[in-house]
């Protein structure tokens, strides 16, 4: 025959941290949270001062972003001595929602945390391979737009190309007196000058990795007549290049040449100016 006598044993009621809780001494409860009924956990139930962030880690699974309008400081710190209502860890992200800067928190020593800026974000509206221009005081976005693109081939498209903005701004490199002998750096410049003080031979050293129109302004002394004598690169039509021989004092000669990276073209020769 079986046995149907009713047995109990003991349970034991543990809290989230194993510890015995004694339900004999409970109370009713009224409400949780302000409300009655069959009550459901809602966001925000435990604010993050309600936390104690010695011994929690509810921060791991919380967001570790924050939004403001302005900047973190050394009192946006572990123990929110700025008072807004929010602590920080190191690692957290603060984002300035006015000028779209971000930092992180390096640092989170009470009223002396530490923030560094990590970057700028960008808003992208225009075409995928539209180039940025960004001000310079600060790394923002400052305009995008198709007028330059620039494809995954690395090609560039412009809608229109200043080179100067401002024209008759390129100076004039001044080689002195020329003596007997004259090396003209064109590296140095696109326009040059010198003054004849002798019946000179000229070496010519190419510019690097340019081509272009180059100027060369042959200025007499006072005596004048003072011959040059150009290098072989310099090419000429028939034969003829630069001869100041005829050139009175103060008299001005400028021949112009056209430099394919290994000899200069005269392409004209202006001379007796005075």
């Amino acid at each position: 025959m079986s046995d149907t006598t009713p047995r109990f044993e003991a349970v034991t009621i543990v809290d989230k941290d194993g510890n015995p809780v004694n339900m004999c001494n409970a109370g009713a409860v009224d409400s949780v949270f302000g409300r009655t009924g069959t009550v459901t956990a809602q966001n925000n139930d435990y604010t993050w001062n309600q936390v104690d962030k010695t011994v929690s880690s509810i921060a791991d699974i919380t967001t570790r972003e924050y939004n403001a309008a302005g900047n973190p400081t050394a009192n946006n710190d572990s123990v929110d001595t700025a008072g807004i209502g929010r602590a920080f860890l190191v690692g957290d992200l603060w984002i300035n929602t006015t000028n779209d800067t971000s930092f992180i928190c390096a640092d989170n020593t009470a009223t002396a945390a530490i923030w560094r800026s990590i970057k700028t974000a960008l808003s992208m509206t225009s075409t995928d391979n539209s180039m940025i221009r960004s001000a310079g005081t600060n790394g923002h976005v400052q305009d995008t737009g198709s007028n330059a693109t620039l494809d995954d081939s690395g090609n560039m498209t412009l809608e229109s190309l200043i080179v100067n903005s401002a024209y008759g701004n390129d100076a004039i490199v001044d080689n002195g007196n020329s003596g007997a002998t004259k090396t003209i750096s064109w590296n140095s410049g696109n326009y040059q000058k010198v003054t004849m003080t002798a019946d000179c031979v000229f070496t010519y050293n190419l510019p690097v990795g340019k081509v272009g129109i180059f100027v060369m302004i042959f200025i007499q002394d006072g005596t004048g007549n003072r011959a040059a004598t150009m290098p072989a690169s310099v090419k000429a039509g028939g034969g003829f290049g630069i001869n100041t021989a005829n050139s009175d004092a103060g008299e001005v000669d400028v021949a112009t040449y056209f430099c394919d990276g290994t000899n200069f073209y005269q392409i004209s020769l202006d001379y007796d100016m005075k």
